[in-house]
């Protein structure tokens, strides 16, 4: 795995920004169902170090094999309650828009340097 970043140990308001948002979800949310939501965005993000991080905290919640193997097909499981397929489907959605506004910006940028020359 490639060797992260250590976000926390950077001071500024982005990064208390989101331990706040993490602090917040975690008080509010069932944790077996933020880490099954956790493993899924990780699988779309394709990040190896988050799906091991996050499969890791889902087994100790008691999540199974079989769930987290199939999770990549909730849509058609039959492993997966209907409050857990909203969850699943708000995560993919706050993916997308994520990487939707991550493209804007990347177009914008090459349209500046496009248009400078």
């Amino acid at each position: 795995m490639t060797k992260r970043l250590n976000f926390l140990a950077i001071k500024n308001g982005g990064i208390e920004g989101l331990v706040a948002v993490e602090t917040w979800l975690a008080n509010n949310f069932d944790p077996k169902l933020l880490d099954l939501v956790k493993v899924r965005v990780s699988q779309m993000n394709g990040c190896a170090y988050c799906l091991h991080l996050h499969r890791r905290d889902a087994i100790k919640r008691g999540e199974t094999d079989d769930r987290l193997l199939l999770l990549d097909a909730w849509r058609e499981s039959e492993l997966y309650t209907e409050r857990e397929r909203a969850a699943l489907a708000l995560g993919r959605v706050a993916d997308t828009d994520r990487r939707y506004a991550r493209a804007g910006r990347r177009l914008r940028a090459g349209e500046e340097r496009l248009s400078r020359g």
